[in-house]
């Protein structure tokens, strides 16, 4: 028998309960097949992700449990994120594609100016996600052309400190239009302003994080500068400097 984690059989009342309503929210096959391999079944060891050929090697009668399982779904997504991690690059990018094709987001080969890198974003993601949906809710935003910006990112990266922090991210606007768009002239870049204001990089690196993608959490800043490219980051930059300067990101305003 598989319980609910209210210890109660499993039932409607619990969620999903049909292999295709997973899929739909972003579980991987291979991941599911783990997942339900070790409902009422152990390896024996602290092993946890296994790939298909793996279970059927080491799956045994005799390990097989007599208690009744809890069909835990915080364990599916941790496990689908274990899997998402190991699925090539490249075996994503359709479905994320596709993903952000039906909520109308302008991606990568549509006839847009400065196209992002589908795939150089996905790979990044991956090990930021548990399910390709959250792949494709954190991708989404770097194709839209507004950013949202997250409140609690900038009330922690900008409004505590809004003056210094209006200066530095117009100083490096104006260090990132003539640098070079590469990651080591990008970095030197930065660090360089960094040190000339005297502040830690960190004091660079963050108030650009949120003005770049709306939140305090990214991959690498270089990373999400190469990415965006420089037209896209310097047009992010501008949108933020016009929303502070006009005091829309203000408490209570």
């Amino acid at each position: 028998m598989i319980l609910g984690p209210d210890g109660r059989r499993l039932s409607k009342r619990h969620g999903a309960t049909a292999v295709g309503d997973y899929a739909k929210r972003g579980i991987l096959p291979e991941a599911m097949f783990n997942f339900l391999a070790f409902l009422g079944w152990s390896p024996g060891d602290d092993r946890e992700v296994f790939t298909r050929e793996e279970l059927v090697d080491a799956f045994s009668l005799e390990r097989v449990l007599r208690k009744s399982s809890v069909f835990d779904v915080e364990k599916l997504q941790w496990l689908n994120g274990q899997h998402l991690m190991r699925t090539p690059t490249e075996a994503l990018v359709v479905p994320v594609e596709e993903r952000l094709r039906e909520q109308g987001v302008p991606v990568a080969g549509d006839d847009i100016a400065d196209p992002i890198d589908l795939s150089f974003l996905v790979d990044l993601l991956k090990p930021r996600s548990r399910t390709v949906e959250e792949l494709v809710g954190q991708a989404a935003p770097y194709f839209k052309a507004e950013v949202v910006y997250d409140p609690n990112a900038v009330k922690k990266n900008w409004t505590k400190d809004l003056e210094s922090v209006t200066e530095r991210l117009a100083r490096v606007r104006e260090a990132l239009e003539s640098c070079s768009w590469e990651e080591a002239p990008l970095e030197e870049t930065l660090r360089g302003l960094a040190e000339g204001m005297e502040v830690g990089a960190g004091k660079i690196f963050q108030p650009l994080r949120v003005a770049l993608t709306g939140s305090a959490a990214s991959p690498g800043i270089f990373d999400v500068l190469l990415l965006l490219g420089r037209n896209r980051s310097l047009s992010r930059l501008d949108q933020a400097l016009d929303h502070i300067k006009a005091g829309t990101l203000l408490e209570g305003e």
